[in-house]
């Protein structure tokens, strides 16, 4: 992918969950999609994959 089409998708993930639409979110990462969260929250640390956004929509977190 290039970056416009880089571009593409993370603008229509944050447009997704700013809209509310937590699966198109989670839908567009990437399999090996890797984000840290800094503090010492239970959903602070490294995440890695879609089985790391398991926090996306859940209670006040909006990813992890």
């Amino acid at each position: 992918m290039g970056v416009t089409e880089n571009k593409n998708v993370v603008l229509s993930s944050v447009e997704a969950l700013s809209s509310g639409n937590v699966e198109a979110a989670k839908a567009a990462l990437a399999d090996d999609a890797t984000w840290w969260i800094p503090g010492s929250l239970p959903v602070s640390g490294t995440h890695r994959g879609k089985p790391g956004a398991q926090y996306i929509g859940e209670g006040d977190w909006v990813l992890s």
